[in-house]
């Protein structure tokens, strides 16, 4: 196996990133979804969108959220129906666009959400190890860097 810490080609850098933080994501991701699934009948796109509305105790807008995880606001309208049903989650007309709607979590949506990255987190320490905070805070900081590029 290659070195990435040896002298390489700046191109060359760049592939290797790029293929290594896909296998990173893709491994994570897998592993995630298996257990949420195995465990608690959920799967991580649920659990995304929880978790970003969760951020805003005001509500969010669907389209806001479609935007933030970066999927069509058809994959938001039948995960929001979803956890609508389960009693997780309130989809409220906006009072001042008769068209669009703003999200809200319940309070059971606010206590499965919090157990959720209680869980999630002890799957993700064994999956990604104890990197350290200096590292996890540079790594999410090269990150944003780097999707905000």
């Amino acid at each position: 196996m290659n070195d990435p810490c040896l002298p390489i080609e700046a191109a060359q850098r760049r592939v290797l990133v790029r293929k290594r933080l896909l296998a990173c994501s893709a491994r994570i991701e897998s592993h995630l979804n298996q257990k949420l699934r195995k465990e608690f009948d959920f799967t991580l796109a649920r659990f995304d969108l929880l978790d970003e509305v969760a951020r805003h105790p005001d509500g969010m807008k669907m389209s806001e959220v479609s935007s933030r995880l970066m999927v069509t606001a058809g994959n938001v309208t039948g995960l929001t129906d979803r956890l609508v049903a389960g009693g997780l989650l309130l989809r409220e007309p906006d009072p001042h666009d008769g068209r669009s709607f703003t999200l809200r979590l319940t309070p059971a949506g606010y206590a499965r959400h919090a157990e959720l990255v209680r869980v999630c987190d002890g799957w993700l320490q064994t999956l990604i190890g104890d990197l350290g905070h200096s590292a996890e805070t540079t790594l999410l900081h090269t990150l944003t860097a780097l999707d905000t590029h």
